[in-house]
């Protein structure tokens, strides 16, 4: 088969790793799929067959995207762990052809899914599920599930009158489409909104003068950047400048959890809250500590982790 040689086992995974906006930013998932890969092959392989990671860099390009499932299509059997933010088509996974040029389609095991397409895809078995429900994609309104977690606990410490500004990535109408229906959740249960804002990653600091403005005015205590980790590295750096104080709770998500966002920020970023989906990487130390209400210190900074 395709991607299967006597000796090997060939696996793509795609993630946007090289990039002008977000350098890194799905880095993790090829080092995590290429620790998996190096676990099995030294614990005897995969069906007596070395496993071999092919990296496809896509750039936060859709071009490079459409490339790299395109390349995937031709040299392996599956793809791992993908992670990219413009996979918006998900036409060249389902029209790839097998060794024998029939079309069946290449398996897709993703950590991020952005497009609609791409959450719903029938080949396609995504590690954090789709806020969607599928089956409503063609509804209107949709159906949407989402993990509100985080806001409990937030609403259990500060109290019910959290309400402040939120920041989408608009680079990708479809990713900020789903991202806005998953984030309305936190709404419902009362965060409520002083303003919705979209930035591309391309934005600059003083393209969130105007955010940092509208939270002075509006007194709110939360904020929420939902696209890649520079964006809330901004937004805190632009707090600082203007003297924002009040806010209770700056939120973020596992975009946050890299070790350049602390660099990047400094005690721009103290006090910030991420909430991931997965328990955090610990080290043989930390390992025995509880991972509930853990709060761990890293570089300069402190990342307050909610598990």
């Amino acid at each position: 088969e395709v991607g299967i040689t006597p000796t090997e086992i060939h696996i793509a995974v795609i993630a946007d790793v090289d990039n002008p906006f977000a350098p890194g930013l799905f880095k993790a998932s090829v080092d995590g799929v290429n620790g998996v890969a190096k676990y099995i092959n030294a614990t005897g392989g995969l069906a007596g067959r070395k496993l071999v990671v092919d990296f496809y860099d896509s750039h936060v390009n859709p071009n490079q995207t459409r490339d790299a499932e395109i390349k995937a299509c031709q040299n392996d059997v599956a793809m791992v762990g993908t992670s990219a933010a413009l996979l918006n088509t998900i036409g060249e996974m389902r029209d790839c052809k097998d060794a024998a040029g029939a079309v069946t389609g290449l398996p897709d095991i993703p950590f991020y899914t952005g497009s609609l397409d791409h959450q719903c895809s029938s080949e396609s078995f995504p590690i954090a599920p789709s806020a969607l429900i599928c089956s409503t994609k063609d509804e209107h309104p949709q159906t949407y599930q989402a993990n509100v977690g985080r806001g409990r606990y937030y609403q259990k410490k500060y109290g019910n009158d959290l309400h402040g500004i939120y920041v989408f990535g608009n680079d990708s109408q479809a990713a900020r489409d789903a991202t806005f229906a998953s984030v309305a959740a936190l709404r419902d249960i009362g965060i409520k909104s002083d303003g919705d804002f979209d930035r591309s990653a391309r934005a600059t600091q003083s393209e969130y003068t105007e955010i940092v403005q509208a939270m002075k005015t509006a007194g709110s205590n939360y904020g929420q950047c939902t696209s890649s980790f520079p964006c809330t590295v901004l937004l805190r750096k632009e707090a600082a400048l203007q003297g924002l104080t009040g806010v209770k709770v700056w939120d973020c998500g596992s975009a946050c959890y890299d070790q350049q966002f602390l660099a990047s920020g400094g005690q721009d970023v103290e006090g910030q809250y991420v909430d991931t989906t997965f328990l955090p990487f610990l080290s043989k130390a930390d390992q025995k500590a509880k991972a509930k209400g853990l709060i761990r210190q890293i570089g300069r900074a402190s990342c307050r982790e909610r598990v």
